[in-house]
């Protein structure tokens, strides 16, 4: 475990595992869950893709925990050239502010590790509750710019 917050939830991060295969793949076949990040993906693809990172794991990828159960991931990466935080939250732990702690979390790991890199978020404007995650969690809004057909905000985190 990376770290944990004192909350009710107890919010938790650790690094994606094989056995996480399954719930990974889940979380890339919902439509709700990827409704502003592409789209579902067909089940074979997801899989393949679940594999391969928990086969050869990026550094910064975690599995957002409440106790015992995977609810999310929350991964770090450079997309943009500085490093991009990136999260995605199951339907049942929606509205409990668990990806606010786990970004919390998250960026006080970040910077433990990297404490001189630059950090964004960037998602759909029209992304309401990502954006009050992300603010939530100390992102202030520093741009605008479209891509994928649609206006994003990038977040200084």
């Amino acid at each position: 475990m990376i770290a944990q917050s004192g909350d009710a939830y107890a919010v938790s991060l650790r690094p994606w595992q094989t056995d996480d295969v399954t719930f990974l793949a889940a979380l890339m076949e919902d439509p709700d869950v990827r409704r502003f990040v592409g789209g579902p993906v067909e089940r074979d693809e997801a899989l393949r893709r679940a594999l391969s990172h928990t086969d050869n794991l990026p550094w910064g990828y975690f599995v957002v925990m409440t106790g015992s159960e995977p609810v999310g991931t929350l991964t770090f990466d450079r997309k943009r050239g500085p490093w991009e935080v990136s999260f995605q939250l199951a339907r049942l732990a929606w509205g409990r502010g668990v990806m606010s702690d786990a970004l919390v979390l998250g960026i006080a790991w970040f910077r433990a590790e990297r404490p001189d890199e630059r950090l964004i978020a960037v998602t759909q404007i029209r992304n309401t509750a990502a954006r009050r995650t992300i603010e939530r969690s100390g992102g202030v809004p520093e741009s605008e710019f479209e891509q994928y057909g649609e206006q994003q905000v990038q977040y200084a985190l």
